[in-house]
């Protein structure tokens, strides 16, 4: 069974994932420094990241580091699959090849696999 740190952990990184996404897209809407950081995107961004920092605290609480931070960079894959699904970024077979061996890191380290 899968505990609740683990799932809080999972929550967290893809809270982050979208979080960096947002700012991203926030940051696309203005070549201006000060424009970028009061765009609604990046400030929601921001806000997202604030709450997924809560998740992984409490994540923390429950479950060591160990296990905690490598399941928190989910937020990687989690930003790969929104710039491929809404920006439209293609993958190239390493890409492909990086996220499968990713995903059998983390279950091995979780003790799925």
């Amino acid at each position: 069974m899968i505990s609740n740190g683990i799932i809080l952990a999972i929550f967290s990184g893809i809270l982050v994932g979208v979080s960096i996404f947002l700012q991203k897209m926030g940051s696309n809407d203005s070549s201006s420094l000060v424009k970028q950081l009061i765009s609604p995107k990046w400030i929601l961004g921001v806000g997202i990241a604030i709450v997924s920092f809560v998740f992984y605290l409490w994540a923390l609480s429950m479950e060591r580091i160990s296990l905690v931070q490598p399941i928190i960079n989910i937020s990687l894959i989690v930003l790969i699959f929104l710039e491929y699904f809404i920006m439209k970024i293609k993958l190239n077979i390493h890409s492909k090849i990086a996220i499968i061996l990713f995903f059998i890191g983390v279950f091995f380290q979780v003790g799925i696999i």
